[in-house]
């Protein structure tokens, strides 16, 4: 079993399922911010009422994609593949809860 280090990088990758219409997944690696349990409850209370760009905009730093990850690139993502918003955002709060965690 793998060693923790009590200081976390500030940074992490995974990877979320996007649906493709006509029954294909894809996926798209993010690299995430990380947040401690203090950030994360912050970040939690405060998501209501943001849309779904300025949130994925405060959770990722970068993407696998050719296009930049950007406001705009984001925001296409989001209005072309329907969903994507939540299911990058599920595969953040697992990461970061480990919700994903195998026993």
């Amino acid at each position: 079993m793998a060693k923790i280090s009590l200081d976390p990088n500030p940074t992490f990758k995974a990877k979320a399922p996007i649906h493709v219409p006509g029954g294909r997944k894809a996926e798209i690696e993010f690299k995430f911010k990380y947040r401690d349990a203090d950030e994360f409850k912050d970040f939690t209370e405060k998501l209501e009422g943001r849309s779904d760009v300025d949130i994925l905009m405060d959770i990722a730093v970068d993407w696998d994609l050719d296009e930049a990850f950007d406001k705009q690139s984001v925001e296409k993502l989001t209005k072309k593949y329907i969903g994507s918003a939540r299911s990058v955002l599920n595969t953040y709060v697992d990461e970061l809860t480990g919700a994903r965690a195998k026993n």
